[in-house]
């Protein structure tokens, strides 16, 4: 049963990316939401901000979808992640800022079985 859910999630998350994004992205351009390349930068041309809001948004609907406390975890990383790009796309951010933020969101994730019993019961089935 676990696994038609996560089906039905990850089909639920491609559907609403490939139907919101293409609309998305027009309304970036214009609303001249936009990243003028600059010496650091890994495009030409310029290129929308706020793309991933799609994509966040369409994981959180995978993990409504899925539910449990086994989503919580997910739900605050795709939330704490999300947060950031969308910092980083309108107010910028420094690249060391985003990389600490981003190596200690990791970490917490990647930490996360480790530091609670109930959380590892529940995803490997052992505490």
């Amino acid at each position: 049963m676990w696994g038609n859910q996560v089906v039905r999630a990850a089909v639920a998350c491609g559907a609403f990316v490939l139907i919101s994004e293409p609309l998305t992205i027009p309304l970036l351009h214009k609303l001249a939401v936009m990243d003028v390349p600059g010496t650091r930068s890994s495009h030409t041309r310029p290129t929308p901000r706020g793309g991933g809001a799609p994509i966040a948004i369409g994981l959180l609907l995978a993990a409504a979808i899925v539910g449990g406390a086994a989503a919580i975890p997910f739900v605050i990383a795709v939330a704490f992640f999300g947060a950031v790009g969308m910092l980083d796309d309108f107010r910028g951010l420094p690249a060391r800022l985003r990389l600490a933020l981003q190596l200690v969101g990791s970490a917490a994730i990647a930490a996360l079985p480790f530091a609670d019993d109930d959380y590892r019961k529940l995803m490997f089935g052992r505490p």
